[in-house]
This record gives structure tokens, C-alpha cells and sequence, in this order.
């Protein structure tokens, strides 16, 4: 268990952040992580629906286990 690695692809880059499972401070950790996301994802106006933005935020995976964010990637690019 210990720590999860969580990645952001954003603006040509990767932001990363490691949250740790067992510490008081894991809500809050995620509340950072969760408002970093809001910022930089768009807000969607009702004049667009979900498949407008070409946008993709994928949000998971560990250093140790980057299979499934990455064929997530792999996959949404291909469609």
C-alpha cells in the first residue's frame, strides 16, 4: 500500500503528485489534487457537450504500475 502515484498530462507536460494512504493529511492531499485537475480542465457550457473539447485528462495509475493510465492514452487517442 504506501504511497499512490497520481500523474496529470497537461500542456505538453506531466504534473505528478504522490499521495500517501496512510497519513491524516490524505483528504486534503486529495482536495489539492482534485481542485489542480478543475484548473485545468475547462468548465463545459451548454452550448458544447463532452466530445467537443478535445480534451483528455487521464487521472491513476502508480511508477511502479503505469499499464492502464497508459493504455487509457493509448486507447482514447486511437478513437
Amino acid at each position: 500500500m504506501g504511497v499512490r502515484c497520481v500523474a496529470i498530462r497537461a500542456c505538453g507536460g506531466v504534473l505528478q503528485r504522490a499521495l500517501s494512504l496512510h497519513t491524516a493529511h490524505a483528504t486534503k492531499d486529495m482536495e489539492n489534487l482534485f481542485q489542480l485537475v478543475r484548473n485545468i480542465v475547462p468548465a463545459l457550457t451548454s452550448k458544447k457537450h463532452k466530445g467537443q473539447d478535445g480534451r483528455i485528462g487521464i487521472v491513476g495509475g502508480c511508477q511502479e504500475y503505469t499499464g492502464a493510465p497508459y493504455f487509457a492514452g493509448i486507447s482514447a487517442l486511437k478513437v
